[in-house]
């Protein structure tokens, strides 16, 4: 049991003779104690020294104090196998959409490129306006002057992709991923955008 946990146990516990004396030093030995989460480029804790023991009879709740009570943090120690399956289930039936990024660690479903869906809602495009590549679309197309960005992102609204999660790379080198994931915005669950 750490210092913290003793004296957070023995500061609630009544004290069964209504003792003088109690921990005077709890606050500055909380504030001194290493937080329960760092960062993993921090240097490493320095440890803390423990109070002497006091006896419980000797002791009594600390006094209360007034105005908003602090928050405490405790450490807790959970298994990491835990945290992959909660955070996968909360992921299943959801549509996520990475762009211009790519997770280093991911416990959900594995992320699939979007490209493939582009393709298949440009291919429906073009067959509908009768071009082979909406991009040159002629001026008696109905796809013409630009006409073709409106068209795929209504195709797209009407037919979106099943839940999972998808990365859109290379966003800024494709008009038609452009046009996709703008249309494709408003209807996913989570969109996570590169910070350039």
């Amino acid at each position: 049991m750490s210092l913290r946990d003793r004296l957070l146990n023995k500061s609630h516990a009544p004290s069964p003779e209504g003792g003088a004396a109690h921990v005077a030093n709890a606050p500055e030995v909380l504030a001194n104690e290493p937080p329960a989460v760092l960062p993993p480029d921090a240097p490493a804790p320095e440890s803390v020294q423990s109070a002497p023991n006091v006896s419980p009879q000797a002791e009594q709740p600390a006094p209360k104090r007034r105005g908003r009570p602090r928050k405490v943090v405790e450490a807790t120690q959970t298994a990491e196998p835990e945290q992959p399956a909660a955070v996968s289930s909360l992921t299943r039936g959801l549509l996520i959409l990475l762009v211009d990024c790519i997770p280093t660690v991911f416990d959900g479903p594995t992320p699939e490129p979007l490209t493939g869906y582009v393709d298949n809602m440009h291919r429906k495009v073009a067959e509908a306006g009768g071009v082979d590549d909406v991009r040159f679309a002629g001026s008696d197309s109905p796809l013409g002057f630009g006409k073709w960005r409106g068209a795929l992102a209504i195709a797209v609204r009407a037919e979106l992709p099943p839940p999972g999660v998808y990365l859109a790379l290379g966003l800024a080198h494709s008009e038609l991923m452009q046009v996709v994931v703008e249309a494709l915005e408003p209807s996913f669950d989570l969109v996570v955008r590169s910070v350039r």
